[in-house]
């Protein structure tokens, strides 16, 4: 071999590889002179050197796996066509309690299913989706109840991915242990059936409706006792809280909640309609949440119907106006009685002495009346005060007066400017 060639095809150091050293080895041994066999016997060494370092390319790959399988969290197992087990990681033995020795080659719904359900799962699905060709059960995440080496069950997340190689396919199964989750799922789905009820027998009913758009975005499900209306309704609808309230309300109430400085709490009243077309009254008592920037979120709070409150509270201050009136008025003739006349004339007074006029005051009887209860009794008696009452006694300005006589009237005359 020439000094040359060799030189061409030396390292960047001067050093010559191995395969020049070969090929020194090989020409030396031939005694051949021929460019093309050294060439040809060139090529089959750089093909060789490749497939090696492809080898070594595929080992850092496999190490890589390996690497991924055995530190991570979730459990891997590699299945055959017929559902054996060709891998088992140690997330897997740590979870079942299976030593991989144990495990390989044998059945995996004989290992991880509990017996009642073996024939339900038939090895997770693999073995059907091998021979009926169903894809259902690959590529997708699925909750079942898993078996631990003591006979322990508890619930896992599997999803199970298929892999061809050499024309057979295999079987990747991702198992998680999802105790812990299912855990709180049921801590959670009980705390939210306690609010739930909560919110049923409350008397009020708990909503949240937008600071901005007044859009409700929660209400508790007695809104349908108490309105008539379902909670979906009232959700879906925008308009809906806007819509409903009393036309006579509605400017105050939108006053009171748009206004620039609405409180932080409050309480405000005002009629909402019913879904049988009446108005019942409600206390609305909120609170003003805000964003983590301190801009108006939303408002929560109660609705309580204080229709039968109102109700009572009209009803108690009507009896407080007629206790009053009947303080200081007859209740058979309706006139003012001794009480009111006798406060009367001391204001009439003050207001005469004021307006430099005078005050007169007139007392009429009803001349023979005892005649009239002794003949025809109380009864006729009475009605004829109520009669006398409605002659026009009194002008249009002056009080009518009753005194507890039957039959005595007074009355104040008008007022007259007095003489110089």
């Amino acid at each position: 071999m020439t000094p040359g060639f060799g030189a061409r095809i030396a390292r960047a150091d001067g050093a010559p590889t191995r395969f020049l050293k070969a090929i020194n080895d090989m020409s030396n041994v031939l005694h051949l002179g021929s460019v093309s066999l050294i060439l040809g016997t060139i090529t089959i060494l750089v093909l060789a050197l490749l497939i090696v370092s492809g080898n070594k390319r595929r080992e850092a790959l496999l190490r890589r796996y390996d690497l991924i399988l055995n530190n991570g969290l979730d459990c891997v197992i590699t299945l055959d066509h017929e559902g054996r087990v060709l891998e088992f990681n140690p997330a897997t033995e740590k979870t079942f309690g299976y030593p991989k020795a144990n495990v390989l080659g044998k059945n995996l719904a004989q290992l991880i299913i509990p017996p009642a359900l073996r024939e339900a799962h038939r090895c997770c699905g693999i073995t059907d989706c091998v021979a009926m060709g169903e894809e259902g059960a690959l590529g997708r995440r699925t909750e079942i109840t898993a078996l631990r080496a003591d006979g322990s069950e508890f619930p896992v997340e599997l999803a199970v991915t298929r892999i061809l190689l050499d024309g057979l396919p295999l079987f990747s199964a991702h198992l998680r242990d999802i105790t812990d989750r299912r855990a709180a799922e049921n801590s959670l789905r009980a705390a939210r059936g306690r609010l739930e009820h909560l919110l049923a027998s409350n008397p009020s009913i708990i909503y949240s409706i937008g600071a901005i758009d007044h859009r409700c975005t929660f209400v508790s499900r007695n809104l349908l006792e108490t309105t008539g209306y379902a909670p979906e309704e009232m959700i879906a609808n925008p308009e809906f809280w806007l819509a409903h309230l009393h036309p006579g309300d509605r400017a105050t109430v939108l006053a009171h909640f748009g206004q620039e400085g609405v409180p932080e709490t409050g309480v405000i009243e005002y009629r909402f309609r019913h879904a049988d077309g009446s108005y019942r009254w409600f206390q609305d008592s909120y609170r003003l949440v805000r964003d983590e920037a301190g801009h108006s979120g939303e408002f929560v709070g109660s609705w309580t119907d204080i229709t039968a409150r109102k109700a009572a509270e009209e009803t108690a201050s009507s009896h407080a106006k007629r206790l009053h009136y009947l303080a200081y008025h007859d209740p058979l003739t309706d006139l003012p009685n001794r009480s009111l006349l006798l406060d009367r004339p001391s204001q009439a007074l003050a207001q005469a002495e004021r307006d430099s006029t005078q005050v007169a005051v007139l007392f009429s009887d009803l001349d023979r009346f005892k005649i009239v209860n002794d003949t025809l009794g109380h009864l006729a008696g009475d009605e004829l005060l109520r009669q006398v009452a409605l002659m026009g006694w009194t002008p249009p300005s002056p009080k009518r007066h009753r005194d507890v006589p039957k039959w005595r009237f007074e009355k104040p005359l008008r007022r007259r400017e007095r003489s110089p």
